[in-house]
Formats: C-alpha cells, structure tokens, sequence
C-alpha cells in the first residue's frame, strides 16, 4: 500500500513539474515576441543632399537567431503581414518611384524621348555603386545602421515559384504585392518591387545601346556639308525611335538593336550588312551611266537556306545573274562563316573579266578556303560559265567587330577600281593595310547612314 501511495506522489509532482515548464515556455515566447514588437524604428540614414533615404526594415521572422519555432504555413503568414507593412518602399528620386517609372513604361513609347528622363530620374543615389541599378535602402542588422545598398532582384522564376507556393499552402491565388522573397540574410522583398525593378534594368539596358549610338554619331567630326547634315538629321530622329521597335524595309525586318550595334563595338547583323551592300550597288550603278553596269547584291540569308531549289531560285534571282550570265554586271555577296567564331567574308562576281573574287578582313587561309568551299556548293551549280576564283587582299582587319563595315568597303573600292580600269587590263590590287581608325569610324558612320534612311524611308517615325 505504501508503494503505490509512493507512486501516486511521484506521477502528481511530475505532472506539476510539466505544468510548471509549459508556462515558463509559454511566458518566455510572448516576453520574445513583445521585445521584437516593443523595437524602436530606426530613423532613416542621410544620403547625399542632407535627404533622409526611404527605408526598408528588416524582416524581424528571417533572422535565423532567436526565432521561436513556428510551423510552417504560420510564419509564412506572419512574413507576408510583415512584408506588406514595411516592403513597399524602394529608392526613389525626387518623385520618381518604380511605381511610377512602371506607369510610364506602360503609357509612353519605349524611346530615349519617351521615357529616357524618366529611366536616369531613378539612378542610384551613391555615385560609387558599381552596379548602376535601382536599389533598396535597407537598416542592417548592426547597431550602426549601416544602410545596404548591395541588393539586387531576383530571377522572375524564383517569384513564380514562391507565388504557386503560396496557392498550395493557402489554396488562395495572392498577387505580386501580397508576397515577399527573403534574399539571403539580407531582408524580405515584395514580389512586385522586384518585378519592377528587373523591369528598370531591362528597359535602361535597351536605352543605353540607343544612348551610346547617339555618343557615337555626336562624337564624328564630320566637315562635309551633306554628310554634317545627315549627322544632325540622324541626332535628331534616334530619341525618336522606339528602343524595342521592328522596322520593316527592303523586304527585311530589321530591330532597332540591330541598328544600335553600328553605336558600339558590335558585330553587324545580316540585315545590316545587306542593306548597306545593296545602297553601295545602287551608288555605284548610278556612277556608271556613261559605261552601263550592273551591280546587285545577293543577300546572305539565302545562302543559309537547306533546301537546295528554294536557295538556288533565291540565289539567281528573277534576273537569271548567274543561269545567264551578263557581261556588264558585277554580283556582291557578303558571306557569313564560322570557323572558330562568326565572322563575315565576301564574294565579288565580275562577270566581264570571267572572275570570282573572295575576300577575308583576317586574311586568314582556313577562312578563305571556307569562302570558296561556299562558293563551290552555292554557287557553281547555278553558274552557266566557269569562272576563275581568286583572293583580293583588301584592308587588313585589327579588330574583333570590324569585318561587315570591311567587307562593305571593299564591295565599294572595287566597283571604284573596276569602273576605272579598261576590260582589258588587270584590277590593279590594294596594299591591304589596316586603315586608320578615324577612318574605319567614318566608315562605319558612313553604313549605318545607309541603312538609316531605308528604314526611315519606310517607317513613319514621330519627330
């Protein structure tokens, strides 16, 4: 009897004891979470101007010390509450906010006039930040206050999955400003702050090609009275012209990226490379009025194409220029190849002298017998004469983006040079120098103007 009064005792205090524990947990939770809520907010750092810089807490449920343990699907809600409470506030200057700047992307033309002040309005406000991206202004978790300024967004499909994760977990269909994304140990972001800022970077990066080509034809010192002019007029439409934009001309779509490669060290596209090519024949033909000649450009999207009949009637054309040969015509092909990386090469067929001549920026071998293994699989089926193939050492390529505006030149020095040389004598050959690189710049102007007023000719652009 007196062992089980002994064990009765036993289990009464162990119950007690439980009882006791399960209070003192439940009072240490509550002092935790009243400290976290009793925190002082933080006053804002100043930043340049003696303005206070909008600020964002940091989310007090990310931190990894001392957080109480919750399930899942609780501090999960808790982080959204926290989030919509203090998140929703990112850099901004003057009154431009991404909120905003997303307003002006939707309503505006996506141009350098259209929404160019608006983009450089909301610049980061520390000059020695290395990435010039919208960022948020964040308290770091120091005694200091130290503002955060190294923050970036995030992949838009890791928003995606944090949203179809919240629909499983609360099986509601929340929007983008109703959820936020932890970065690392830095703080918790809305959803729609980080959409708008990827946007930012996105719309700046297009705007950028068309500032930089705006830098380049401003920066030409250029005498000539009708090329100044066509400086000015060129100036004065690209603000105008929308930076995400597919203009068509001569038969060809032609995005306005494509024009802005001519602003930087840019490979040309093959839209470009043609357009150009084609405005040399068209001058050169003019030229010639007094010793009728022919000049065309076969365009080297043709020579890609893998149905052999279908690349073969594009190649000759309606004209019959290689089924029926003519005398008095000169046929220009720019050539694409890829070696060891994409490159552009060149094909003349001078009919009147019986001649095929190739052409490589590089003057390489392993590049100049890829232009002929070309011409002997594109070509020469089609040929109703044999021709001879020879090399012409044109200018001397130093550089890893020159070749098209190179290969357009010598399309041009040679029409000069056979239009001035008799039939009878041979095309004297250039010394293949590297040309000078005020002149290459020139030249490279002197494309892109070819190209420009086709597709202004076309387009119907608001000035």
């Amino acid at each position: 009897g007196d062992l089980g009064v002994l064990v009765e005792q036993v289990l009464v205090n162990d119950i007690k004891k439980k009882k006791v524990d399960s209070t003192a947990s439940d009072k240490r939770r509550l002092d935790m979470e009243g400290s976290i809520q009793d925190e002082k907010e933080p006053k804002a750092a100043k930043v340049k101007g003696g303005k206070r810089a909008t600020l964002v807490r940091l989310n007090p449920a990310s931190r990894a010390s001392g957080r109480p343990k919750q399930k899942a699907k609780l501090k999960k809600a808790k982080e959204i509450e926290e989030t919509m409470l203090f998140v929703d506030n990112l850099v901004s200057y003057g009154d431009i906010t991404l909120e905003s700047f997303e307003e002006a992307v939707k309503t505006k033309e996506l141009s350098v006039a259209g929404i160019g002040d608006t983009t450089r309005a909301i610049r980061p406000m520390f000059e020695s930040a290395v990435f010039k991206r919208p960022k948020a202004f964040l308290i770091a978790d120091k005694p200091t206050q130290v503002v955060e300024t190294g923050v970036r967004f995030v992949l838009p499909d890791s928003a995606k999955n944090v949203i179809i994760r919240q629909q499983l977990l609360s099986d509601k269909n929340p929007t983008a400003k109703e959820l936020g994304v932890s970065i690392l140990d830095v703080g918790t972001f809305s959803i729609l702050d980080i959409e708008r800022m990827k946007l930012w970077h996105e719309v700046s990066r297009k705007l950028l090609k068309a500032q930089k080509l705006i830098k380049f034809v401003k920066n030409l010192s250029i005498e000539r009275g009708a090329e100044s002019k066509k400086q000015q007029e060129i100036l004065k439409t690209i603000p105008h012209m929308g930076a995400d934009t597919v203009y068509h001309t001569g038969g060809h779509d032609i995005h306005f990226t494509e024009l802005a490669r001519f602003g930087d060290e840019s490979w040309l596209s093959d839209t470009c490379v043609y357009l150009a090519s084609q405005r040399v024949a068209e001058e050169a033909t003019k030229l010639s009025w007094w010793q009728p000649k022919i000049e065309s450009v076969v365009d080297p999207i043709y020579l890609q194409m893998a149905d052999v009949e279908r690349r073969s009637g594009f190649i000759d054309t309606s004209d019959r220029i290689f089924s029926q040969i003519q005398a008095n015509r000169i046929v220009c092909c720019p050539i694409y190849i890829n070696v060891t990386f994409p490159h552009w090469c060149g094909i003349i067929f001078d009919m009147e002298r019986q001649t095929v001549w190739t052409y490589d920026p590089f003057h390489r071998e392993d590049f100049l017998r890829r232009v002929e293994d070309i011409f002997e699989s594109r070509f020469r089926p089609i040929m109703a004469t044999a021709m001879e193939v020879k090399n012409f050492p044109g200018s001397l390529q130093d550089d890893g983006y020159s070749c098209g505006v190179l290969v357009v030149l010598w399309f041009e020095q040679y029409m000069s040079i056979a239009r001035a040389t008799p039939p009878d004598q041979s095309i004297p050959f250039p010394r293949g120098n590297k040309l000078h690189p005020k002149d290459l710049t020139y030249m490279r102007f002197k494309h892109l103007s070819y190209v420009f007023d086709r597709v202004v000719a076309d387009a119907d652009i608001d000035q």
